[in-house]
């Protein structure tokens, strides 16, 4: 009897799907909610940006996470991770920005490496993985009113390559 006693006041995941279920969904609650705080802090875009791309790299254990804008038809690297100054020059930041557009055009999160039932095109998150990893690349379409006015593209080791539970989580957070 006592044993019985332990298991309800002490609900483990394998007996209570919906307790691991629960924590799931908290713990992207607390993300979004971490995101928002650090957001809201500073008065400048820039700072509100770069503070919003470092945070996502600390909360999903990214390398690089990388904010870029809509600009007429382009897209435009605004903010990265743990990087005060952005230089158009750089290979890395053009190569990043033909990443995002590759996941604006197709309007739609892009991932590298690719799922094996994926019917993404990811030649550019292939290149910047290879060229500037290696690493498990995800683009997220950020959308205001139907329209996509963001990218967010997030850089990890190859080795945590992104999976169907953590790009829904962090669609969601």
């Amino acid at each position: 009897m006592i044993g019985k006693e332990e298991e309800r006041s002490n609900p483990s995941s394998e007996t209570h799907p919906e307790v691991l279920q629960v924590q799931t969904d908290l713990d992207i609650m607390h993300k979004a909610t971490a995101l928002l705080c650090v957001v809201n802090k500073p008065t400048r875009f820039m700072r509100a940006a770069m503070a919003f791309c470092n945070e996502l790299a600390a909360q999903w254990q990214c390398e690089r996470v990388s904010l870029g804008l809509i600009k007429g038809r382009y897209m435009r690297l605004k903010a990265m991770s743990h990087c005060e100054h952005i230089s158009r020059k750089m290979q890395l930041i053009q190569d990043i920005e033909s990443a995002m557009e590759e996941c604006f055009d197709q309007d739609v999160e892009v991932t590298f490496p690719t799922r094996p039932d994926a019917m993404v095109i990811a030649k550019a998150a292939a290149h910047v993985s290879q060229k500037h990893g290696p690493s498990a690349l995800l683009s997220v379409p950020l959308h205001l009113d139907d329209k996509i006015e963001a990218v967010v593209t997030f850089e990890r080791p190859v080795s945590e390559p992104f999976d169907e539970k953590s790009i829904n989580a962090i669609c969601l957070a």
